[in-house]
């Protein structure tokens, strides 16, 4: 599979191009957030309480949108579980997004999806959830991005 031109880092694994998702996501970094993920019509993104975008154009404007006139977050991530078959990796992962002053906190449980390629891992699909409360299960690495 093929990557478009502004996809020059090559992610050894899902979880450098899930610390490099998360990174963009935190800081805004429209041009990080286009590098991690596949760019194919296939892939698909769907924000909290948010309808299914479908090809690489429509997933990076939706970034592209929220990003414009934004401040960096505090983001923290915390990957629940994890499965790697065949070239693809799938991931459960809880993200706790606040605003920098801490007014404003949200709980989101997320699946993504990584497609290994000839020039490394990219994402294909991040599917977000509004969650009521934190999991508590210890199990799974957790990241501060900030």
């Amino acid at each position: 599979m093929s990557e478009s031109p502004q996809q020059t880092r090559v992610f050894e694994s899902p979880a450098v191009a899930e610390a490099h998702f998360y990174e963009a996501f935190a800081n805004i970094d429209g041009q990080l957030m286009s590098e991690v993920w596949l760019d194919k019509e296939a892939v698909y993104c769907i924000h909290p309480s948010g309808q299914p975008l479908i090809g690489s154009q429509a997933v990076l404007d939706s970034w592209r949108a929220m990003f414009k006139g934004g401040h960096p977050l505090a983001l923290f991530y915390r990957v629940v579980q994890k499965q790697v078959s065949d070239g693809m990796a799938l991931h459960l992962v809880e993200e706790t997004l606040s605003s920098q002053d801490g007014s404003r906190r949200g709980l989101v449980m997320a699946s993504n999806c990584y497609l290994k390629t000839e020039t490394g891992w990219r994402l294909f699909s991040h599917h977000g959830s509004p969650m009521v409360k934190p999991q508590t299960e210890k199990t799974g690495a957790s990241a501060q991005v900030h």
